[in-house]
């Protein structure tokens, strides 16, 4: 189902839950393409007879409980081949914050996830889909081949990361990074958006646009640990301090990231209004601070043997967070 874990594969169970989420016309929160964004309708005519399932009809009232963004493809790989929830999902890898009813409420929408991955023959599409991704899949697998990414990565922050998966989402806008288990036995993956990959192709930067997203997304799995740790029972009590927090782990990321492209010659520092200004855009309003202390980083390894040692430095040039 999932493929190996050093190619870009697509995954069934995330392709099933974001076609629910497309069908229930999510769109307007920008978490799902547009029809306009397929450059076809013919999403839409394959699942005409299911806009009203009950998976579909379902979906709206999770959003409102908070599984959107990186906790779809979260969910999704907590699903069994034969669309069952497995327990560990309502553990330290997945959502710790519902009440028993809405735990139901995920259990019902899951049931009904089964029926409608049944009845619309939802196997039949994607093995279609696989087909249509074919070269798209075969160009990304080329192109990670020519740098060993994790081994860059885990060079410049002095950690092992666990074990990297890569996976291509057809129809999620946003790119997520999400990670299972402990640092013994850690499953890492990179969840790329086909839509921003493929606007990078248009625009002659794919290789860059891939790299970026590859290295930002397992950088997730690192530096939202240490961000964690500065919250009492690393929880997030408001809405200020859960803002605080991305901005911080989305500040500190595009910095890592740039560097690493950097290392490369992917960029240079003629790249970098750009890249700020686009890293501002994305919710990481002090990348460029936090890339010009990485600076004291590069140049003390000695002192600073991983990122994690380094943190607190960019923990404090970035503030501190909100009571």
């Amino acid at each position: 189902m999932t493929g190996s874990a050093d190619k870009f594969t697509t995954d069934i169970r995330v392709e099933l839950i974001s076609t629910v989420i497309y069908l229930a016309e999510m769109q307007k929160h920008r978490i799902v393409v547009s029809s306009e964004d397929l450059g076809s309708d013919a999403l839409n005519q394959r699942f005409a007879g299911f806009v009203n399932h009950p998976a579909v009809a379902a979906y709206p009232a999770l959003w409102d409980l908070g599984i959107w963004w990186d906790e779809i493809p979260r969910l999704a790989i907590h699903l069994t081949e034969d669309i069952h929830l497995v327990d560990s999902y309502f553990g330290k890898d997945g959502v710790q914050f519902l009440s028993p009813d809405e735990k139901l409420l995920m259990f019902d929408f899951v049931s009904h996830l089964r029926d409608f991955y049944t009845a619309s023959r939802f196997s039949d599409y994607y093995t279609q889909s696989l087909q249509e991704n074919r070269d798209f899949l075969a160009l990304l697998n080329g192109l990670i081949a020519e740098h060993p990414l994790q081994s860059i990565l885990e060079d410049y922050i002095g950690l092992k990361v666990g074990k990297v998966n890569f996976r291509l989402m057809n129809l999620l806008k946003s790119s997520f990074g999400v990670w299972t288990g402990d640092m013994d036995n850690r499953q890492v993956y990179s969840f790329c958006s086909r839509h921003w990959l493929q606007v990078g192709q248009r625009n002659k930067c794919l290789k860059l646009n891939l790299y970026h997203t590859i290295w930002h997304e397992f950088m997730h799995s690192v530096i939202n640990p240490l961000s964690d740790k500065l919250f009492p029972d690393e929880t997030l009590a408001n809405e200020e301090q859960m803002t605080w927090y991305c901005a911080l782990n989305e500040s500190i990321i595009w910095a890592v990231t740039h560097r690493l492209c950097h290392s490369i010659g992917l960029s240079d520092d003629s790249d970098n209004e750009l890249y700020f200004t686009n890293s501002r855009r994305n919710k990481a309003p002090k990348a460029e601070q936090m890339f010009g202390v990485l600076k004291d980083y590069d140049n003390c390894r000695d002192k600073y043997r991983t990122i994690a040692d380094f943190y607190p430095v960019l923990q404090s040039a970035f503030g501190n967070p909100p009571e």
